[in-house]
């Protein structure tokens, strides 16, 4: 009898700053991130303000340098933009979910996040429960809910999520 071994993948996982080259593909996640998540709550004018603008091409244009990504087999799967306390954006490409990337970035996020303070933050959409509960099972929990805006000028309801970084800060960690 032959066993069958299922094909495991063996490619180095990194995580490193952004570099330029990285831009186009870092607006391909964006745009698959957008349309297989948010695209099913957000308003209607923030789906057609997606389709008619350049959002994610002008947010990479404008934010690509401060981003970090995760990157496997060379190829980039994930994105992370934090700013002092808050984890700005997280992002992972959906053909990419499921693999523990999305996890091992906000770990990443917690550790330089904790460098500055001793609480991370982050704004969530209400309707997106699916990041919702994946941050609350990883110690994060809500704080507020307001109105934000989508896209710039659309209105959604958001909500503050927290989480308190003073045993992530003394802790060391291979992330990669």
């Amino acid at each position: 009898m032959v066993k069958q071994v299922s094909a495991v993948s063996t490619a180095a996982i990194e995580i490193r700053r952004a570099v330029e080259s990285d831009c186009d593909r870092l607006v391909v996640i964006l745009r698959a991130t957008y349309l297989a998540t948010m695209a099913a709550i957000v308003p209607a004018a923030a789906l057609a303000a997606f389709h008619q603008g350049g959002g994610p091409e002008e947010f990479v244009e404008r934010c690509w340098p401060d981003f970090e990504v995760l990157t496997t087999a060379d190829t980039v799967v994930a994105l992370l933009f934090t700013q002092g306390q808050r984890v700005e954006s997280l992002h992972v490409h959906p053909d990419s979910a499921g693999r523990g990337y999305g996890t091992r970035l906000l770990a990443f996020a917690e550790l330089t996040i904790a460098a500055v303070s001793r609480r991370a933050e982050l704004d969530v959409l209400v309707g997106n429960s699916r990041a919702r509960t994946f941050y609350r099972a990883r110690g994060w929990f809500d704080v507020s809910h307001f109105s934000g805006l989508e896209l710039g000028e659309t209105p959604v309801a958001m909500v503050l999520m927290a989480k308190e970084l003073g045993a992530v800060a003394g802790q060391v960690s291979s992330l990669e």
